[in-house]
């Protein structure tokens, strides 16, 4: 339940990146981005901007403990966690705190944090995403989306159903 009080204080507001661009004319526009990432991977969250997402990242992933809150909010049995993370159960039973997971690992559970976060807007509270996670959904072949994640498109199908969410369509 701890969880879920840190996530509901968690700002939807993403953090705002200013930067400036000069067209060949002279002319310079500003503007700001913002990285969409940090929201249950909470080391992400000091990353002011890509360079720094990369060095956090560093050229082997993620440390275990980093993403300790995501799948921790997921839930998930360890053998899905295990697909996921494109390991088998028996190695991610050995992972330490320090292990790194790899960088096509971390770059899954980026998105998917970014996945999450998304559907947290959209359902307006984590509780409620959970529980449509839990459920068979018709835009994902009748599969739930926590199963549908374990597959190597299924991120983005999910994201893809919250989107569709988002702009009034029911599924």
């Amino acid at each position: 339940m701890s969880t879920m009080k840190a996530l509901s204080k968690t700002p939807k507001k993403q953090r705002e990146l200013p930067y400036a661009v000069k067209f060949q004319t002279g002319q310079v526009m500003e503007a700001s981005a913002s990285l969409p990432y940090g929201r249950l991977i909470p080391a992400v969250r000091a990353a002011r901007n890509y360079s720094e997402l990369q060095a956090l990242i560093g050229p082997d992933g993620f440390t275990y403990s980093m993403v300790q809150p995501l799948l921790t909010f997921l839930d998930l049995p360890a053998e899905k966690v295990a697909l996921l993370l494109g390991v088998s159960a028996r190695t991610l039973s050995r992972w330490s705190d320090d292990t790194r997971i790899g960088i096509l690992a971390s770059k899954s559970l980026l998105e998917l944090d970014k996945c999450i976060s998304q559907g947290i807007n959209v359902f307006g509270k984590p509780e409620l995403l959970q529980q449509w996670m839990l459920q068979s959904n018709a835009a994902l072949g009748d599969i739930a989306p926590a199963d549908a994640i374990t597959s190597p498109f299924g991120i983005e199908l999910v994201s893809d159903a919250l989107e569709a969410m988002a702009y009034g369509n029911v599924l």
